[in-house]
């Protein structure tokens, strides 16, 4: 689940996480993962999205 509250905050760029994710992995990749998931949020919320596994059997016959 997208992190939201002090969690989603922590790896913006102002958040505690910021620098020791960029460090890691690159300030491009992580600033890329934000927009993203920003985006994906709006989405979320509005419902239009609802990430699910589904499974199902075929009936024989």
């Amino acid at each position: 689940m997208v992190p939201r509250g002090r969690a989603r905050r922590a790896f913006t760029a102002q958040g505690s996480l910021y620098a020791q994710a960029a460090a890691a992995v690159g300030a491009a990749y992580v600033d890329k993962n934000i927009r993203t998931w920003e985006a994906m949020q709006k989405v979320l919320d509005s419902g239009e999205h609802r990430p699910t596994h589904l499974r199902g059997w075929k009936p024989v016959g």
